[in-house]
């Protein structure tokens, strides 16, 4: 998945996506390679800690939604679990709702 996409679909902040398009990182595997070299994003020029997290949660969660989403279908994996579904399909501003009103 690009990382347009990701933006499109409302799961990235526009400080994030930009960071992104001004490094060149195309798709989440471009991410995640840097993730491994670096541990995170706040090296890059006007990334602070909230984008770094951001693009943390990025690279582990979309990484892994992907390896198990073949073709548009989604894998058993993941259906197995109907939360996990419904949690995958959440928007980044979703996902922080949530996760305030439970914690």
């Amino acid at each position: 998945m690009t990382i347009n996409d990701i933006y499109k679909k409302g799961n990235l902040s526009v400080r994030s996506y930009r960071i992104c398009m001004n490094y060149k990182f195309k798709t989440i595997f471009d991410l995640k390679e840097y993730h491994k070299k670096n541990q995170d994003f706040t090296k890059l020029k006007n990334c602070g800690r909230r984008s770094s997290e951001e693009l943390t949660e990025l690279c582990n969660g979309h990484y892994l939604k992907n390896i198990y989403s073949i073709n548009n279908q989604t894998c058993a994996l993941i259906t197995k679990n109907p939360l996990k579904k419904i949690v995958a399909e959440l928007t980044r501003i979703q996902r922080e709702l949530f996760h305030f009103l439970v914690v």
